[in-house]
């Protein structure tokens, strides 16, 4: 895997520490992903929770990968339902908009609304709900991506 420290801690501690010394919360990987991105992608919630604090993170959280997607588009693609929810959450929380589009005009939402039953997801329902929440809508609306 290549990048920072940043993204490869998989201890909170370590990451403080790292931070503590100075190093970048929104360097770039090859495949240009953020921190953020490559613990949302690693499932890591506590990371991802604790970049969150950073004001230098924050003000990238629409940051995309050379895929095109945000912290939160690749939030909406992790198998767990609880821990894709979290990740969710947390960018939300911290000012991400849930219809951020990625190259191709998809949203989290659009993409998550995507999904069928053949597909490897299960039905991410609370992840939906908070989704069509953030976009003003309520939980059971009918939302358009």
């Amino acid at each position: 895997m290549k990048g920072t420290f940043v993204h490869r801690v998989k201890r909170l501690d370590l990451l403080n520490a790292f931070l503590a010394r100075g190093a970048n919360p929104t360097a770039r990987d090859h495949p240009q992903r953020t921190p953020l991105i490559t613990q949302v992608q690693n499932e890591q919630v506590d990371l991802v929770a604790r970049l969150l604090q950073d004001p230098r993170v924050r003000a990238i959280l629409h940051a995309q990968s050379d895929a095109h997607w945000t912290a939160p588009h690749y939030a909406v693609d992790i198998y767990d339902e609880g821990i894709a929810t979290a990740m969710v959450r947390l960018p939300l929380r911290a000012g991400a908009e849930p219809d951020s589009p990625d190259d191709k005009g998809a949203t989290p939402l659009s993409y998550l609304n995507a999904y069928h039953p053949e597909h490897h997801h299960p039905e991410h329902h609370s992840t939906l709900a908070l989704l069509k929440q953030a976009k003003g809508g309520k939980a059971d609306d009918e939302i358009e991506g």
